[in-house]
């Protein structure tokens, strides 16, 4: 296995993430993920949360129907010029969609996103899209108009408006 992550005081999420696409981590073949993934939680637990967040994502994409959008997303993922963020919870209410006429306005709130760092990211959410059913969507961050909200407490009276 290549080499631990470097011991700095500040080590930032673009930096962390460039880093394992350095060591190949991103594109790796399936039968080493484990043995990667082990390894980065038991050094450097917050690097193992955004190859866990990049890795997921990117077997998304090479299995959705869209094509065009992997061959679009699927280097920039590869290569960590674009962040993956998930829910840390894959279990989490779909966000809903309402057909427009001119494609589908999402609405939702998904608490714990992992790996939304401020500029390029793509956020792989569950979805239902009217009565089509559950499935799952990749939005291109800020640029699909998506707001990233400060963390906060779950269940405060705020929330029970």
């Amino acid at each position: 296995m290549p080499g631990m992550l470097p011991s700095l005081p500040f080590f930032p999420p673009t930096a962390r993430l460039t880093w394992l696409a350095e060591q190949g981590w991103l594109a790796a073949p399936e039968h080493a993920l484990h043995a990667i993934s082990q390894q980065l939680w038991r050094t450097d637990p917050a690097s193992a949360l955004l190859f866990r967040c990049q890795r997921l994502a990117i077997e998304v994409l090479r299995g959705a129907r869209n094509q065009g959008l992997t061959h679009y997303l699927l280097p920039q993922m590869l290569h960590a010029e674009r962040a993956a963020a998930l829910p840390l919870r894959l279990d989490v209410a779909p966000l809903s969609g309402q057909d427009t006429g001119r494609g589908w306005r999402l609405t939702g709130l998904l608490p714990w996103v992992a790996n939304a760092p401020a500029g390029s990211f793509t956020l792989v959410a569950p979805v239902r899209l009217g009565e089509e059913g559950q499935g799952w969507a990749a939005l291109r961050g800020e640029e699909d108009g998506l707001d990233v909200l400060p963390p906060h407490a779950p269940d405060t009276p705020s929330d029970r408006r």
